[in-house]
């Protein structure tokens, strides 16, 4: 099997090999303990294929000006389409870097986001397209205001959410336009589809009560150039009987 011309083995060992090098240059580990965690039988074989994918041998990886290459991870989606063009997807774990706070005060926080990252460790690993992960416990709606990490790192200044892997049902809504209708249709589409699927509780790993939540997700720069249209993902369990 390949994906995008490339087998799976390859795209797992390139993966690997990025990885152990952002560990031995940024948290110094022992190349034996590197070896032993990304599957290599000995450091010797570890050495080998971590210079052929390299460059370098491990022990000058640990270098702070040698540049070592990075094979960037690859988001497995599938799709499938239902009625009135809403779309189910599968995602994997979303890592999202921000803050929580009460609804209220969800406007005011990308200045502080913004404020913040310019002195982030590793700016390379934030995607920038805007999170809100909106939470609506019984004690008022808490909003997660945050961008998504490419890589599981924590920061002194943002905290961290880990978002589960699970399926989506993702629609578009358009700022432009009333929003009430497209609201509608989204209710709409859960009443009828409530044999199949419910919408997914979730605490936040503890952060808030178990409550109802939705991801808003925007890329104005991106797919939906400088539109006012966002994704609205809706979490999904499917009913078993």
């Amino acid at each position: 099997m390949s994906i995008t011309e490339m087998s799976l083995a390859e795209y797992i060992r390139k993966r690997r090999l990025t990885l152990a090098g952002l560990e031995l240059q940024r948290d110094g580990i022992r190349v034996i303990d590197a070896a032993l965690k990304y599957g290599y039988d000995s450091p010797v074989s570890f050495a080998r294929a971590f210079q052929s994918f390299h460059g370098v041998v491990p022990s000058e990886a640990k270098k702070s000006d040698v540049l070592l290459k990075s094979f960037p991870r690859m988001t497995f989606q599938i799709f499938a389409r239902e009625v009135n063009g809403v779309r189910i997807i599968e995602k994997e774990e979303l890592y999202l870097s921000g803050f929580l706070v009460e609804a209220k005060e969800g406007s005011n926080v990308w200045w502080r986001y913004e404020k913040d990252t310019e002195t982030y460790a590793q700016p390379e690993l934030i995607d920038w397209t805007a999170h809100e992960v909106r939470f609506y416990p019984a004690d008022g709606e808490r909003v997660f205001t945050a961008c998504r990490q490419k890589e599981k790192v924590t920061s002194p200044h943002f905290e961290l959410l880990i978002v589960p892997s699970i399926s989506w049902a993702v629609f578009d809504i358009d700022h432009k336009i009333n929003q009430k209708p497209q609201y509608d249709e989204v209710d709409k589409w859960l009443a009828e589809n409530k044999n199949t699927y419910r919408q997914m509780k979730w605490d936040a790993d503890g952060r808030v009560n178990e409550s109802e939540f939705v991801i808003c997700w925007y890329d104005h720069q991106g797919k939906f150039g400088k539109g006012r249209i966002m994704e609205l993902w809706i979490p999904l369990e499917k009913v078993t009987a």
